[in-house]
């Protein structure tokens, strides 16, 4: 079955993403959402209480992002691999939805990202 996906920036308002792609279960603890197109391909891994997000882009991004505790990531770019830390302030899954917001730390440097992810069974 296909799945209608949406990505959006919560931040700016911005749909990251729009279209079909793969929802499954993997040992009836995660859901793993994949979909993309030939400009960026994105992994949700979603648990209960956590989710990895790989961002498949100009660079590379591998995130943990958990609310209970400060994780690691990494954002392997043309010139190298760098280390990040993520903490997780928002992290909201459902069925069809999951919604994350999370500081990004990098160097001392801190941004903070929003996103919402919708999935819809499309026949």
């Amino acid at each position: 079955m296909t799945h209608y996906i949406v990505l959006k920036d919560m931040t700016s308002g911005q749909i990251l993403y729009e279209g079909a792609g793969t929802v499954s279960a993997k040992d009836g603890e995660k859901t793993v959402v994949q979909f993309g197109n030939r400009d960026a391909r994105y992994t949700y891994e979603l648990y209960e209480d956590h989710c990895c997000i790989l961002s498949e882009q100009e660079m590379i991004v591998r995130l943990k992002l958990d609310p209970c505790k400060d994780e690691e990531g990494t954002i392997e770019t043309p010139f190298g691999m760098l280390d990040v830390t993520t903490s997780a302030r928002l992290y909201d899954f459902h069925n069809n939805s999951a919604e994350v917001k999370y500081t990004l730390s990098l160097q001392g440097d801190e941004q903070i990202f929003h996103f919402k992810l919708d999935i819809a069974e499309k026949e």
